[in-house]
């Protein structure tokens, strides 16, 4: 009684991890625009799980005269004796999104170290009860593209024949040269599967960076059915050099 609804704010499918929240975004700019009163959540890690970020959040909410009610936590922004426990509370988030990522973590590792692939599609070949199997049609396209390479071809020419040829990429897209350069050192086509190349750096920001040694590689070698030879493969390694080397 006493209060006028002004909307939902709500991320739907993303965490309060992300920092890329539109919907948050919305409601604080109506927020600053004096369109907010009240903002009821019902729990403080819904709000977000850094508890830096969160903290600041209601200071600035705080300064703007906006009160923001915690319904599991029984907490309101009004209590002045809330600023504590919101801290505590914004501790105990971070530390269950930390833990949550260290597991995830750890089941990716132990699926690496079991020779498991955790990625179920790659162009050429797609994965079933935890190995790849070759898809046929896109093999001979993969095969197409080393062979233009060795044949002296650059990346872009290579892009520019395959798009005009009609022939797409996994995702219904024109080729690109970062794409084919991606394929042409892709271990996967020869039958090895080298795991972790790429690690999260941040459970927060989950960032993907390039693996430089920071974190142990899995190689399996002969894990699926090839589709180019290792012989192949090396050839189109040296070639690489010898360009850049050129240029």
């Amino acid at each position: 009684p006493g209060w006028d609804f002004v909307g939902h704010f709500v991320d739907e499918g993303v965490t309060g991890t992300k920092l890329d929240r539109p919907a948050f975004d919305r409601m604080m700019e109506d927020a600053r625009a004096g369109k907010i009163d009240i903002i009821l959540t019902k729990t403080v890690s819904r709000f977000g799980r850094n508890m830096t970020a969160v903290l600041d959040t209601l200071r600035e909410l705080q300064a703007l005269d906006v009160v923001v009610i915690f319904d599991n936590e029984r907490l309101s922004t009004a209590d002045p004796d809330t600023n504590l426990s919101l801290q505590f509370q914004g501790i105990q988030a971070e530390i269950e999104s930390k833990q949550t990522s260290d597991y995830q973590k750890w089941a990716i590792r132990n699926k690496f170290k079991m020779g498991i692939p955790t990625s179920n599609r790659t162009y050429g070949l797609k994965a079933n009860g935890g190995r790849y199997y070759v898809v046929p049609e896109e093999a001979k396209v993969i095969r197409q593209i080393f062979e233009m390479y060795l044949s002296g071809m650059g990346l872009m020419a290579i892009a520019k024949a395959l798009n005009e040829a009609g022939i797409t990429t996994i995702n219904d897209s024109l080729w690109r040269p970062s794409t084919l350069k991606g394929i042409l050192t892709n271990e996967k086509y020869t039958g090895d599967l080298l795991m972790q190349k790429t690690f999260r750096d941040h459970h927060l920001t989950k960032r993907k960076v390039k693996n430089q040694g920071e974190l142990p590689k899995y190689l399996v070698e002969d894990a699926h059915e090839p589709i180019i030879t290792k012989e192949v493969f090396q050839q189109v390694q040296q070639e690489m050099t010898r360009r850049r080397i050129k240029d």
